[in-house]
């Protein structure tokens, strides 16, 4: 089926220009985004002249997650945020098509009239932080609070779940594993003591599992970055594209997973750092980071006693074996540096940063 043929499939318009963007994350990820230019009143009102259709053939995009992201969208909407609306074909479906030899499901999306965050100059104050962040964060506060329900399917970010049908286990755990055999070919005596720090982190995650359905849960777009995020011409925070990782989450683990990644690092500020000292930055940043948008998010949003209790082993799980500790062992070639790396992460699984204060 050639572009204008999936073009017809939800428009009887036909664009008279098409660029085509490849997004693919591997072979088992193929997404194509195909964006239509029309004559002035030939689509719907309120879609312009631009129409784009997306395909995808991977384990996390199929009928239930469109479902899902179109639900979503309006409901983010109805809170007053700006996002694509989705469409299904005109026959009121989301069509699968063979395309380059893949079996593609595929869908329509209107053309956002505003621009990511990314395209834009000098949008991070002076510590580092974007400045639209309090708006993303007291986003997620408002959709915490709204407590959606209406689909069991898990965020990108879980942490017990299965995101992706093409993965073995969830991401967190994955990267621990990925930690555990670089541990397992240390020479002694530093690999007895990533063992029992093994032990540790893998009954920090057990007793987190046992404990994690007490913790309120919504439906989030759940991907905050600078490429997703959408700024008016001010540069003042409008909404968010891109549902790929969209689903059903706590508000801590969204928090703990995205925050410590959304401020950005100005130009130069880790190239000269040696890999310890970059994972201890990291994980300070961390904390610094985490404490500032549990303060944000509590403008809107009232943390749960439980909320409270798991903060502090949510953060020592997520954190300790995650990629920065893990590259760091990898690629540690001394004694010294081993031992640094391990203390490293010794330092997550037992230091006692002060979250609760800022959740109040």
């Amino acid at each position: 089926m050639d572009h204008k043929d999936i073009f017809r499939l939800f428009t009887e318009a036909e664009p008279f220009h098409i660029e085509s963007r490849d997004s693919c994350h591997g072979d088992e990820d193929f997404r194509r985004t195909l964006i239509g230019t029309f004559r002035a009143g030939a689509l719907p009102e309120g879609f312009g002249e631009k129409l784009v259709v997306k395909l995808a053939a991977n384990g996390f995009t199929d009928h239930e997650h469109l479902e899902l992201w179109e639900r979503l969208t309006n409901e983010y909407r109805a809170l007053g945020y700006d996002c694509p609306k989705i469409l299904r074909s005109l026959d009121g479906v989301f069509p699968e098509i063979d395309h380059e030899g893949r079996r593609c499901v595929c869908w329509a999306e209107e053309f956002s009239k505003h621009r990511c965050a990314d395209t834009f100059t000098d949008i991070q104050d002076e510590d580092g932080r974007y400045r639209y962040l309090d708006e993303a964060l007291l986003m997620n506060a408002r959709v915490a609070a709204k407590r959606f329900d209406f689909s069991p399917l898990p965020s990108g970010y879980t942490l017990f779940g299965i995101f992706d049908k093409n993965d073995a286990e969830p991401e967190v755990m994955e990267v621990a594993h990925r930690w555990l055999k670089t541990a397992e070919a240390l020479p002694e005596p530093h690999r007895e003591r990533a063992m029992k720090l093994w032990d540790r982190w893998l009954a920090l995650y057990e007793n987190i599992r046992d404990q994690y359905e007490r913790l309120p849960s919504s439906i989030f777009q759940a991907d905050i970055n600078s490429s997703n995020v959408l700024l008016d011409e001010g540069g003042e925070f409008a909404g968010v594209i891109d549902f790929n990782l969209a689903g059903r989450d706590t508000l801590l683990n969204l928090l703990l997973r995205e925050v410590p990644y959304v401020y950005g690092w100005p130009e130069g500020d880790k190239k000269e750092l040696e890999p310890v000292e970059e994972a201890r930055t990291d994980n300070d940043l961390a904390v610094r980071r985490i404490r500032y948008a549990l303060s944000v998010v509590g403008r809107e949003y009232r943390f749960t006693d439980a909320e409270r209790e798991l903060v502090l082993p949510l953060f020592r799980c997520v954190r300790a074996l995650w990629r920065p500790n893990c590259d760091c062992l990898e690629e540690a070639k001394t004694n010294s540096e081993i031992a640094a790396a391990l203390d490293e992460v010794e330092r997550v699984l037992t230091e006692d940063p002060d979250f609760v204060s800022a959740m109040e």
